[in-house]
């Protein structure tokens, strides 16, 4: 009898401590949503022919990404109706579909750019975009959008995802569960960055796959977050890299402390907190506090850097991954089911 009391006594702890747990993070959602209709409000273009546009930033990022049009719209569905859907499908439609292979990103007159960055940082094709564009048309049409020249767009993500180099096959859908324990690293407890170069524990990437990973995985990496949260968490925000030297290397040069070689990123927050909230909900919660605190303070910036270095603001992402973090802590979800 007594252990039966004893057990009907932890349940029911456990149960209000989840209700709080889940009232925190339901507030938080809301706080956040009130962020994405500001940002949003700085973001968004209206295009000639009803749809919209959402900028990645309403200042230097000008034009429209795929993820960082679609992930606002996943936490955010308000922000659009489907006649505003369908007028921004037919927009992209005219833009990419008769290119060679999908671009990185589109210009509000419709112009593509076809590589990362301002230069082109390769002539093949980088390996996210297909799926990233696939993403869209899929939200697209779960919102009951009908996609113009559906066979065109067929065409062109699959001739996009043919031009990837097989060396980059770990990164194609199919072949990641498969292949994934090949980037597992017992002595970091994580997934690391590459196989060779940057055999790094990426901080953001283990809050991806975490869904993916197993149960000592699982116990491992968040672990690893706990153990080094100073170096990783400021903020609120969280770098890419856990390392004081940051990256071994970079695509381009990135002094340590800045962009992605050490900034402290809201999304970056977001890609992890679901991992963490799965073993240790109070450091999580201890993390939302300090970036729904910190988000307005700095602008909505995409990151900021050891010198206090702002990047760009507002920037939408900064409020969609989080915002997609807590939606997934509230479903139950992982980051990659998103994905």
């Amino acid at each position: 009898m007594l252990i039966t009391y004893n057990n009907l006594m932890l349940t029911r702890k456990a149960s209000k401590m989840n209700e709080r747990n889940m009232w925190f993070f339901q507030s938080s959602y809301e706080m956040l949503k009130g962020f994405m209709y500001k940002v949003a409000e700085q973001t968004m273009v209206k295009l000639e022919n009803g749809g919209f546009f959402l900028r990645g930033a309403g200042r230097h990022y000008l034009d429209l990404w795929p993820d960082d049009f679609l992930f606002p719209l996943i936490v955010c569905p308000e922000l659009a109706d489907k006649d505003s859907l369908s007028g921004t499908a037919t927009f992209l439609t005219d833009s990419i579909v008769d290119l060679n292979v999908v671009p990185d990103r589109i210009e509000p007159n419709g112009f593509p750019w076809m590589s990362p960055g301002i230069e082109p940082l390769s002539l093949r094709m980088p390996m996210h975009l297909p799926a990233a564009w696939v993403r869209v048309l899929r939200y697209f049409e779960s919102r009951g959008v009908k996609i113009p020249r559906k066979d065109a767009w067929a065409r062109i993500i699959t001739r996009s995802f043919d031009v990837i180099p097989y060396s980059m096959g770990l990164a194609q859908a199919e072949r990641i569960k498969t292949n994934l324990f090949r980037l597992y690293d017992d002595r970091l407890g994580g997934f690391v960055a590459g196989s060779k170069q940057c055999r790094q524990l990426d901080v953001w990437g283990n809050g991806i796959v975490y869904g993916l990973a197993d149960e000592k995985q699982r116990q491992s990496i968040v672990r690893f977050f706990k153990d080094n949260q100073d170096l990783i968490f400021k903020y609120g925000f969280a770098r890419q890299v856990a390392d004081e030297k940051g990256w071994e290397k970079t695509v381009w040069p990135i002094k340590f402390g800045h962009y992605t070689n050490g900034g402290h990123w809201p999304s970056g927050t977001g890609w992890v907190l679901p991992a963490i909230y799965d073993k240790d909900d109070d450091f999580a919660k201890q993390l939302m506090t300090e970036l729904l605190e910190n988000l307005p303070k700095f602008e909505f910036t995409e990151f900021v850097a050891i010198d206090g270095e702002l990047g760009a603001f507002p920037f939408c992402m900064s409020v969609a991954v989080p915002m997609l973090a807590v939606k997934c802590i509230l479903e139950k979800k992982h980051i990659v089911d998103f994905l």
